[in-house]
């Protein structure tokens, strides 16, 4: 990807979780997929199957903040 085409996906995700029905699902997901508690198991798979979910939302959370702190795979152009 482009730092345009990042630039554009940041934009997509904000409108999409920008409105009031994306805040109520990016609530439900950070409730749903462990974004604020523990995802320790005694089993290593749930573990890894929690964590997993957690990424996604702190993915989403990295997408709509002002500053872009992951690193997106980009193209030279």
């Amino acid at each position: 990807m482009t730092p345009a085409d990042i630039k554009q996906l940041r934009g997509a995700y904000k409108t999409v979780f920008g409105s009031d029905e994306g805040g109520r699902v990016l609530e439900d997901l950070r409730k749903r997929c462990h974004a604020r508690t523990s995802t320790f198991s005694t089993e290593p798979n749930e573990t890894y199957f929690f964590e997993g979910q957690r990424q996604v939302v702190l993915f989403i959370e990295d997408m709509l903040a002002e500053e872009d702190t992951r690193k997106l795979p980009t193209t030279a152009t």
